[in-house]
């Protein structure tokens, strides 16, 4: 059956290409994988991405909106947003929440 798929950094990356190459994945988690912004296509299943406000490599609004995206955005934080314990709970609410919603 499909798969649910949480990747930081690079690892969101990968998880991005094998979805594009057929892995089947219903919900893709990706939190700062910036490479992602080289990226012109999406795969399709549900994909959250949540980055660092002040993360210099995140995508732009612009690359958000071509690929159809929504930016989840922390504010004044980093590339390792998700290592301060209240935002890695706050991120684990928001992945259960879109986990259990119905598709």
């Amino acid at each position: 059956g499909k798969v649910a798929v949480l990747g930081f950094s690079v690892g969101g990356l990968i998880a991005w290409k094998a979805a594009l190459g057929g892995l089947q994945v219903e919900r893709l988690f990706a939190l700062s994988s910036t490479r992602l912004r080289y990226e012109e296509k999406r795969p399709m299943c549900s994909t959250y991405l949540f980055y660092g406000e002040n993360d210099k490599f995140r995508p732009t609004e612009e690359w958000f909106r071509k690929l159809n995206l929504e930016m989840n955005l922390y504010d004044g934080q980093e590339h390792y947003f998700y290592s301060n314990e209240a935002i890695a709970m706050d991120v684990g609410r928001k992945i259960i929440e879109l986990s259990t919603a119905k598709s």
